[in-house]
């Protein structure tokens, strides 16, 4: 069977054995010969969680983060769609290994029964937060209360947890590793500005 190793964000690699290629411990490890042409990445145009971690990389690395962007490209890193279209190719074995895979995505593929294994490299990773409100103006407000007070209950955070995501209550097991297990890499700088900047460099590197 295809073995296949998803280095995640909350992002994730995922790999294939049937390709040859060696399992991957570090985002760097994806520049390396055995890996070229074998890389898909889901694009951060149409993924909020692929640009989190293309602005944590540049937060933690500085410069070095585009020099890494930069081997990836010249070692066939391909650019796909949404997180699923970047996985695919993958579970198929057109290609050996996603670089930055939404880990809950192959955690369900997981389950699904796809021989897949998500590795969180020890330089760091990000998370996506799922944040939930209810707006001042709303006209139902006590119902929006109750759905948030249900989500937040042990049985909705079962649910939670039953999708593969991290449960915001301490008291619900989870089935992936917590934040307490994992390096954070830093996001802090969310303005719309830098957003759109780190997202035109990488579209300009991958355009030429």
């Amino acid at each position: 069977t295809t073995e296949i190793y998803t280095l995640s964000l909350h992002d994730a690699l995922p790999i294939s054995y049937s390709s040859g290629t060696p399992e991957p411990k570090e985002w760097r490890d994806l520049t390396e010969a055995a890996f070229k042409d074998k890389v898909t990445t889901p694009d951060p145009a149409l993924s909020g969680a692929s640009l989190d971690l293309l602005i944590g990389l540049q937060n933690g690395m500085g410069d070095k983060a585009w020099a890494l962007f930069d081997a990836l490209k010249k070692n066939g890193m391909v650019v796909s769609g949404p997180n699923a279209q970047a996985v695919t190719p993958v579970m198929q074995g057109a290609k050996a290994a996603v670089f930055g895979a939404v880990d809950y995505v192959s955690y369900g593929n997981i389950h699904q029964g796809e021989s897949l294994k998500v590795i969180f490299p020890a330089s760091g990773t990000v998370i996506a937060p799922r944040p939930m409100m209810i707006l001042k103006t709303s006209q139902h407000a006590d119902d929006a209360k109750a759905f948030v007070d249900y989500v937040l209950s042990p049985e909705g955070q079962a649910l939670v947890a039953d999708a593969w995501l991290m449960p915001a209550r301490s008291d619900v097991p989870a089935k992936r590793p917590l934040l307490n297990a994992l390096k954070i890499l830093p996001t802090a700088a969310e303005g719309t500005s830098e957003r759109s900047a780190v997202l035109s460099r990488f579209n300009t590197l991958f355009a030429q």
